[in-house]
């Protein structure tokens, strides 16, 4: 979701440029980089807020946590228990394979998107790591 509100911004961004075409007359375009990743951030923690108070909605005896795996089709194994289900979610989470010359270069990768703060460079932003 993250990438998609920025790539959103951009779009924005981009329409005021292309609307002079349309007879649109926007002014001047300023780019707020950090007040885009703010709100990046914002809507982030915003719709894990809703993910979240989803799961506590969920009646306590619906709602089985641990290591899984399944023994047959629709059919999980956790810790003692045994559960069928017409539906799984399975919410793994990531761990990011680095390549190696982001690790030299310094370069971001997805999982640094959160962290960055928006910085001219001539006329298009670029990215880097808070300091």
């Amino acid at each position: 979701m993250p990438s998609k509100l920025l790539i959103a911004a951009a779009e924005a961004a981009h329409g005021m440029e292309i609307a002079p075409g349309f007879g649109i007359h926007p002014g001047s375009i300023s780019i707020d980089g950090e007040a885009v990743m703010e709100r990046v951030r914002r809507e982030r923690d915003r719709f894990v807020g809703f993910v979240l108070d989803g799961v506590d909605r969920i009646d306590p005896e619906q709602k089985i946590s641990g290591q899984a795996r399944f023994v047959e089709d629709f059919r999980l194994e956790i810790g003692n228990s045994q559960v069928r289900a017409g539906r799984v979610v399975i919410a793994s989470g990531t761990s990011p394979a680095i390549p190696t010359f982001s690790k030299k270069y310094g370069t971001g990768y997805r999982s640094t998107m959160m962290y960055l703060n928006g910085k001219p460079c001539r006329n298009r932003w670029r990215f880097s790591a808070r300091e």
